[in-house]
């Protein structure tokens, strides 16, 4: 048994430096624009979940699935601000948000929509704030989905999302 705790040992480590690599990888990427201390913080979050694993006096079972569960959640939240930094990094301008949004058909409640529903669907609410509609309020429906919302509310909505509230398709697309 204690050979195949030096394998499986010696496997999470290569694991683990093949991790580092990327996590390095990304710290560097990141280090040009932050400094030092966002790959130092990266590096010191592998050795800490590392040394946990070894100094554990559990069985290997037990701190091996300890160790994944670590590592998997401090890889995911790695991931997770990569990702939240490129979505930043490539979306328009608030300028050009603002020009495709008004682009977006504008109109009034009218009438035959407040008996029938407004739209394709049939829509009585709003999805976003849920209030009904009223009479000559001012609403878009959006052209991707046929789903409508009071103008105001999809504005602030579009503001900060691309996508429909109610069904994620995309909407502002350049």
């Amino acid at each position: 048994m204690p050979v195949l705790d030096a394998v499986l040992a010696v496997f999470i480590l290569i694991n683990v430096l093949a991790a580092g690599v990327v996590g390095f990888v990304a710290s560097a990427w990141r280090s040009f624009e932050l400094g030092w201390p966002a790959l130092a913080g990266v590096l010191l979050g592998f050795v800490r979940i590392w040394d946990q694993f070894l100094s554990s006096s559990s069985r290997f079972e037990v701190r091996f699935a300890v160790f994944c569960d670590q590592l998997g959640d401090y890889l995911e939240g790695i991931l997770q601000v990569v990702l939240d930094y490129m979505e930043k990094a490539f979306q328009p301008a608030p300028e050009d948000r603002a020009r495709r949004l008004r682009r977006l058909p504008l109109r009034r409640v009218s009438a035959w929509d407040m008996q029938h529903g407004v739209g394709a669907l049939q829509q009585r609410t709003c999805a976003i704030c849920l209030e009904d509609w009223t009479y000559a309020e001012q609403i878009r429906e959006l052209p991707t989905c046929g789903h409508a919302f009071h103008a105001r509310c999809a504005d602030d909505w579009l503001a900060m999302q691309r996508r429909c509230p109610t069904c994620r398709a995309r909407v502002l697309d350049a």
